[in-house]
């Protein structure tokens, strides 16, 4: 269900058996929202020179007229869709946005294109269905009819002529049963494609499936465009008169020139991609270890022509895959590195990248820190983004190599001084030289602190390292001697069941363990004065137990700068914990923020001077913790029903929350101009 922010702003703020909050005016009006950006790429839109690109709630417009200098014109970013867009279509002057949000609602994005180089938010609706369980995943539009692709309720249309900005939609039963993830729909001439899977994630089933829509009123579902098991056909991309499979081991090209009549018109095997596309009589099959180049001139006896080691990390799952869109001589790829690259296939046999762009804020932005005027950003699939440190333009960038079929997480990063410190589970601990941030350099690897399965967390003190493992099992903290940052020192180790998020203070440490089934989670305090020989002091348990389960989860942490109190994230509420004596963390007070009917809602905290924010699914809660003993509510800034995974308050007044899909949300405490011009030019109506 949906939550009314009228709701919100009446949360319960209290302490444990203590009176009510002192009513008086807060002494500092709360934040204000600034801006949108980043987040989960998907297929853009593509009308002549311009490109417009659906990241997280906001769309971002290029402009491609010269291919190797792409310029960012426009972000809709102080204007954000009401949840995650999940695709985009143009019809005439307006772009569709689908959009999905937490707790289960969707809706449309309508953006005008008056100025085509500034799109504007002018409609938002989510009325479409007569349902409460919502979840749109693909959007097209054709013949003056918008079709919108719900993986619980299945085809919506609707009619365009009559209200571009609020069409009257109408219900098309789902083809398939069970659980449907669309991937995309595209529509050409009067069919209309839409690919995806269906099933349990053990047992999937790819499908695309055509629609006619000669008659725009009533779609009809018509031959097939390249199903079968996954991970055998993993993703289809359709060409008209064609349509291209992609999977582990084989491509195959359909020919759809009839609709009716669909048939394969030749398969190459041993060739293993998570996307592509044709060009000619070549198809471009991009996989884990660049691209290959099949020859299909010979419609039913394909040949491998070449192999490009270009490197585009992206793979066939919801969160971090590929988008390829063709576009003149080759394609627009979006990866899962942050990247939007422009291939050029001129000469067929020879790819090349044409250009490389990177998304302001980043796919899957998770933390912030600033180091010599730089913004940082932890990117959590390759490493790090430097942008400018006040509009967060990017600049440079460092990745991890990536040694797997898989995109890197790294879930937390340290930032001291001109070191950045980044533990990825799957190629050790990464010791970064940001002491010129416009060229990061990697002063040290150590492999030895590995985890895979699991994520690590990090913090830094005094030249000193804590790193803490969060999987499900043989967990632990270790204290690494990081004096000498290019030669990092072993030092002392505790085994741990688990840790989510780690805070240092003087000679103790806070970790949160979050795990919902353990009746030993909570907030262990470890004593590190003898970084040879840490120990486990205290467990704090006064965080409620999740509903059935007989456990105290705690999912993050956070320590006033003196280090006198400690901000706990419940998976429901707030605790402020006085650790003055930390072998016995105290409560001083409590926020509890109206129930939301969802397990697990609470996710983060941060502070700052006499401030604490806290994400949940109602968005982020601003509290005046001058009192600690009765916070108080000053206002909750939405996030699209998703809540933020990650809080942070920095030194200049700013607040930021990430979340991987929904992106970041800049929070600050003037509407600043430069976030209504720039890049972010379109986003004022």
């Amino acid at each position: 269900m949906r939550i009314p922010l009228a709701l919100a702003l009446g949360a319960c703020c209290h302490a444990a058996g203590a009176a009510p909050a002192n009513p008086q005016a807060p002494s500092a009006q709360p934040l204000s929202f600034q801006r949108a950006l980043g987040g989960q790429l998907r297929d853009p839109v593509v009308s002549g020179d311009y490109v417009y690109v659906p990241g997280g709630r906001i769309v971002s417009t290029w402009n491609y007229a010269d291919p190797a200098a792409p310029r960012l014109l426009a972000t809709t970013g102080a204007q954000p869709a009401q949840g995650v867009i999940s695709g985009l279509a143009r019809w005439g002057d307006h772009l569709y946005a689908s959009w999905y949000s937490g707790l289960d609602n969707s809706g449309i994005a309508v953006y005008s294109l008056a100025d085509p180089a500034s799109p504007v938010l002018v409609s938002q609706f989510d009325d479409y269905p007569a349902f409460t369980l919502k979840n749109l995943w693909a959007i097209s539009a054709a013949n003056g009819y918008l079709y919108a692709f719900d993986r619980e309720n299945g085809l919506f249309y609707g009619d365009l002529t009559a209200d571009p900005l609020h069409p009257a939609m109408r219900h098309h039963e789902l083809p398939f049963a069970g659980p449907i993830y669309y991937e995309g729909a595209v529509a050409h001439g009067s069919r209309l494609y839409a690919s995806g899977f269906s099933g349990l994630l053990d047992v999937q089933w790819h499908f695309c499936t055509s629609y006619d829509v000669a008659e725009p009123a009533a779609p009809a579902a018509g031959a097939d465009c390249g199903s079968g098991e996954r991970p055998m056909h993993a993703r289809s991309r359709v060409q008209p008169p064609y349509a291209l499979s992609f999977g582990m081991d084989n491509v195959t090209l359909f020919d759809v020139a009839d609709p009716d009549a669909m048939v394969v018109a030749g398969s190459l095997e041993d060739v293993s991609a998570v996307d592509g596309f044709l060009s000619g009589d070549y198809v471009y099959a991009l996989g884990h270890d660049g691209i290959d180049v099949v020859d299909f001139s010979d419609r039913a006896n394909p040949v491998l022509a070449a192999h490009a080691p270009i490197q585009l990390p992206g793979t066939p799952d919801l969160f971090a895959g590929t988008s390829v869109t063709p576009y003149a001589q080759g394609a627009l790829v979006l990866d899962g590195a942050d990247r939007l690259v422009r291939l050029d296939v001129t000469a067929p046999t020879a790819p090349r990248v044409a250009s490389e762009a990177w998304q302001p804020g980043g796919s899957f932005a998770r933390n912030i820190a600033m180091a010599r005027g730089k913004a940082v950003l932890l990117q959590g699939t390759y490493g790090l983004g430097i942008a400018d440190a006040t509009d967060l333009t990017p600049q440079a960038r460092f990745d991890i190599p990536q040694t797997r079929h898989t995109l890197n997480d790294v879930a937390d990063f340290a930032v001291a001084g001109d070191v950045a410190y980044l533990p990825s589970p799957y190629t050790g601990l990464h010791v970064v030289d940001l002491s010129d941030p416009l060229r990061p350099v990697e002063l040290a690897r150590t492999p030895i602190f590995i985890a895979e399965g699991a994520w690590m967390w990090i913090a830094e003190q005094d030249g000193f390292l804590y790193l803490g493992r969060g999987g499900y099992s043989n967990n632990w903290l270790k204290i690494i001697d990081a004096s000498d940052p290019s030669n990092l020192v072993l030092r002392g180790d505790v085994p741990v069941p688990r840790i989510d998020r780690l805070q240092v203070h003087g000679r103790y440490a806070y970790g949160a363990d979050d795990d919902i089934y353990s009746s030993t989670s909570g907030l262990r305090v470890f004593d590190v004065g003898d970084p040879d020989a840490p120990v486990e002091i205290a467990l704090y348990q006064g965080c409620p137990g999740a509903e059935g389960f007989a456990s105290h989860p705690v999912l993050d942490v956070e320590l006033a700068a003196d280090g006198a109190r400690a901000y706990v994230a419940c998976h429901d509420r707030l605790h402020i914990l006085d650790i003055g004596n930390p072998a016995q963390p105290t409560l001083l007070g409590e926020y509890a923020p109206p129930a939301i009917e969802f397990l697990w809602s609470g996710r983060a905290v941060a502070t700052r001077g006499d401030r604490a924010w806290f994400s949940d699914y109602n968005g982020v809660h601003e509290l005046d913790v001058g009192d600690p003993a009765h916070p108080r509510l000053l206002k909750v800034h939405e996030t699209g029903l998703m809540p933020a995974t990650r809080l942070r308050a920095l030194d200049d007044g700013r607040v930021f929350a990430f979340e991987d899909l929904m992106g970041m949300h800049q929070f600050g405490p003037v509407d600043e101009a430069i976030f209504r011009d720039g890049f972010d030019g379109g986003s004022t109506p």
